[in-house]
């Protein structure tokens, strides 16, 4: 049942990338915090903005949010291998309390959430996450050309299977700036920018690493995004000491307003990964529908 269910997955998403597999623990912590970094790279571009309904953006905006959604995605590499790459269809079932407030021009995020993927094939690469998220920020005025300092602290526990054994923990702490520009004289047609570096600790040393991003999102404010982002990641412990990976992510999307609280999305995501490391070259793809159901209170 679960595999028909899977395979119904016909369309196009935004579905995170990369699958966190029992590998080894630095693998599922990279590929565990890559997803997560979408996901809330994805909540941070604010794609609502700008669209209709009207009433969406008349009323006061609140203070928590509870947001569940239900990606049914195939993913061309789920072990992100260099050679003899395993694909599979697979759900993520998305869990997030998120709190949000606004204090001297400055805007405080508070998030909890959860996460689980369930492969149809090679099962032994399903895994679940937890995490939490504290981030302060200037405020966002929606001046076009605004730069926005940003400081975040990130806690991510990873399971092999669904929470069946704890695999590692990280403690990410990140800065960076952003800034969006109108195009075109439109406030709904946007270009978002951003720049961050980060320092991640970890409970195996393998997995620790400073992270440099550089990401560019097109928004045309009625649904499309179209996104390109590169890391350069610099391994500082263990085993992984000296190791310097080089990442390139390029995504497409469209998100139909179903709802004022359900939204589909449709899209894909493209990963490449090279790496100073024998076998840490990979190349994937992510594709597939997500439901999002948002309730605002």
């Amino acid at each position: 049942m679960r595999n028909s269910i899977i395979a119904a997955a016909l369309a196009l998403s935004l579905a995170p990338v990369a699958a966190a597999a029992q590998t080894a623990p630095d693998q599922d912590a990279d590929r565990a915090a890559d997803r997560l970094d979408r996901t809330i790279d994805r909540a941070l571009s604010d794609r609502r903005v700008g669209r209709d309904p009207a009433s969406f953006l008349e009323r006061k905006k609140p203070t928590w949010t509870i947001e569940f959604s239900t990606p049914l995605a195939f993913n061309s590499n789920i072990g992100n291998e260099s050679t003899g790459a395993k694909s599979s269809s697979y759900v993520d079932p998305t869990f997030k309390l998120t709190g949000r407030w606004e204090v001297d021009g400055m805007s405080i995020t508070a998030e909890a959430g959860t996460d689980t993927q369930v492969f149809s094939s090679n099962s032994s690469y399903d895994n679940a996450t937890v995490y939490g998220r504290f981030a302060v920020a200037k405020k966002d005025n929606k001046v076009s050309g605004q730069f926005l300092p940003y400081a975040e602290y990130r806690v991510l526990s990873i399971y092999d299977g669904i929470y069946d054994q704890h695999s590692i923990t990280l403690h990410q702490f990140s800065a960076w700036v952003r800034t969006t520009f109108n195009l075109g004289g439109s406030d709904r047609d946007k270009l978002r920018l951003n720049l961050a570096a980060a320092r991640r600790e970890a409970s195996l040393a393998a997995a620790e690493q400073w992270r440099y991003t550089a990401s560019a999102t097109y928004l045309n404010g009625s649904g499309l995004s179209i996104s390109a982002q590169f890391r350069f990641a610099d391994f500082s412990g263990g085993t992984n000491a000296g190791r310097i990976d080089k990442n390139l992510q390029l995504g497409i999307g469209y998100d139909v307003e179903l709802d004022p609280e359900l939204t589909l999305t449709l899209g894909t995501t493209f990963e490449r990964n090279w790496s100073n490391r024998a076998n840490r070259d990979y190349t994937t793809w992510d594709l597939g529908p997500a439901v999002s159901l948002t309730r605002s209170f």
